[in-house]
């Protein structure tokens, strides 16, 4: 049984941390110059990361590659590392040397070794591939996709391009990723001897 004295100590104990958390925190403050700011830290933190797949949500496919940007990306093991990444109409990605774009080619699909995390446009298997055969691939990779969601971009561009074939990038962890819970993505769903497509939502069970 606890007395009261204890129950005294344990108290000042977490008063004493409490308080030595606070005075941490506004030490840190100080140092930043942001005594009063007020912003939660770590979605800060978050927000303030470098997006090195140039992506954002969309309603139709959890998320996907944007349209016509570019960036400087430090490197995930060596800030000092940095990779050129920039996109073109449709989220494609660029290959690496300037050509008009062309809506006749190769759709290269998948998900970040595709899209080439990591490389520079240039050094992507998209780009190596299209230099190689003097005919566009167009790279539509988006890191974190499943095989899923690399169909349903297929789906998503098939009607803005005239495709000479489709090049499906197929990982094991691609794979996994169909059954993955709790995430925002479309997903094939059985119904009876059928499946059917769901929009993005979050699924505790396929």
């Amino acid at each position: 049984m606890i007395t009261g004295d204890t129950k005294q100590k344990i108290l000042a104990l977490f008063l004493g941390l409490f308080t030595a958390f606070l005075i941490i925190e506004a030490l840190f403050r100080l140092r930043k110059g942001e005594l009063t700011h007020f912003e939660n830290q770590i979605v800060r933190k978050v927000n303030e990361r470098p997006n090195p797949c140039l992506s954002k949500s969309d309603s139709k496919l959890g998320w996907k590659t944007v349209s016509n940007q570019s960036a400087w990306v430090p490197g995930k093991r060596n800030s000092e590392l940095k990779t050129f990444v920039s996109t073109q109409d449709f989220g494609i990605r660029n290959n690496g040397f300037e050509t008009k774009f062309q809506k006749s080619g190769f759709l290269a699909l998948g998900d970040s070794l595709t899209f080439g995390d990591e490389v520079s446009d240039a050094e992507t298997w998209p780009s190596y591939l299209q230099q190689k055969l003097d005919i566009p691939v167009f790279n539509a990779g988006a890191c974190s996709y499943g095989v899923d969601q690399a169909y349903f971009r297929f789906l998503d561009l098939e009607p803005h391009l005239a495709l000479r074939g489709v090049l499906l990038s197929i990982t094991p962890v691609g794979v996994a990723r169909t059954e993955r819970k709790f995430m925002l993505t479309p997903f094939f769903k059985k119904t009876n001897k059928n499946y059917k497509t769901t929009e993005p939502q979050k699924q505790t069970k396929r």
